[in-house]
């Protein structure tokens, strides 16, 4: 059973970190981000969960390089937290 799209949240972290990725990795965080709005737990993501104790943030890789990090929040949202090369995207977490 299909479920209906998930709303992609921005935080303004997230916005700034795109202005600074390769063009080659923002069309792939564009072809990412279709499918997770369609089904968040599609095989093809790659789909990691992170080891935060409170909050279910998840990683996806863009590439061996750069990865995706969100937040699911209630209601069928995604928080997108941040994007960038391996070592930046998991800083916080």
């Amino acid at each position: 059973m299909l479920q209906p799209n998930i709303v992609l949240k921005y935080k303004r972290a997230f916005s700034k970190s795109v202005r600074h990725l390769p063009a080659e990795i923002k069309r792939k965080l564009t072809q990412v981000l279709n499918i997770l709005a369609r089904d968040p737990c599609a095989t093809g993501l790659q789909l990691e969960k992170l080891k935060v104790p409170a909050e279910p943030i998840y990683s996806v890789r863009l590439s061996h390089e750069f990865r995706l990090i969100f937040r699911r929040l209630r209601c069928g949202t995604i928080e997108l937290l941040c994007v960038g090369n391996h070592k930046f995207a998991y800083r916080p977490y």
